[in-house]
């Protein structure tokens, strides 16, 4: 009966979801959110929020159907992994101020990367430096959020982007 409860808990979160995606089409045009406009991020944010709900409903059902019972306790390896977690994003809001947002990227994709299993160093310095430099211009250039710009060389380094 829990696996039932879980997805009727889905289901609501994926309506209230909904409900608050329609909303952000009344939002008044307003000169905010750069020229993507006020409504573009929250709703990039809630489809993706029901995206992952829909995904989780479905790997609950499943279980629900399949007769898997899932895991309940916490292992030895999954703390440690959480604690990996929390020291990548420790280190990425520390370095934030420092090297500015586009060299703190980097460390935070690393991190993750390594963590979730890429061992192609090529591969994790190239999609590091990409994602850098495309949240930059996403949300330093199209959305005119402010970002930290850093000091030095990064500071300098950063008026080119956005």
């Amino acid at each position: 009966m829990r696996k039932f409860e879980e997805l009727v808990a889905h289901s609501v979160v994926f309506i209230v979801m909904l409900v608050l995606y329609f909303e952000t089409k009344n939002f008044p045009d307003m000169n905010i959110g750069g020229s993507l406009g006020a409504e573009w991020w929250p709703q990039l944010i809630l489809l993706l929020g029901m995206f992952m709900t829909l995904a989780s409903a479905g790997f609950v059902a499943r279980k629900q159907f399949g007769g898997d019972s899932g895991k309940t306790k916490v292992n030895r390896e999954e703390v440690i992994s959480l604690g990996f977690s929390s020291a990548i994003f420790a280190a990425f809001l520390a370095t934030n101020e420092v090297i500015g947002f586009v060299g703190a990227v980097p460390v935070l994709m690393v991190g993750f990367m390594l963590q979730l299993g890429a061992r192609k160093i090529p591969t994790i310095i190239l999609s590091a430096v990409l994602s850098s430099l495309g949240f930059a211009v996403i949300f330093g250039r199209l959305m005119e959020i402010p970002l930290p710009r850093g000091m030095g060389v990064a500071r300098a380094f950063s008026y080119m982007l956005y």
